[in-house]
């Protein structure tokens, strides 16, 4: 009983902190929207430390890997698709 409620505290502890912070979540979407304030908050994820976790990070990380993911394969489309 006495783990369960030191892991609802924990829990709610992080919770709360992490509103306190003041910042909007961003969602994926908003940072392949938006790739100057991807850029700027995946050096600030940089730079800071235990950002990794923090959503905006996890989120424009995701977004830039969509973004690579999507340039790939318009590379490998244009690569095959041409015909000389």
């Amino acid at each position: 009983m006495i783990n369960r409620t030191l892991i609802f505290f924990a829990l709610g502890s992080v919770a709360f902190l992490s509103a306190c912070k003041g910042e909007e979540n961003k969602t994926a979407e908003f940072f392949v929207n938006n790739p100057n304030e991807r850029a700027a908050t995946l050096s600030k994820c940089e730079t800071t430390d235990g950002a990794q976790l923090e959503s905006n990070c996890v989120n424009a990380a995701e977004a830039e890997r969509a973004e690579n993911r999507k340039t790939r394969s318009q590379s490998v489309q244009e690569l095959f698709s041409s015909t000389d």
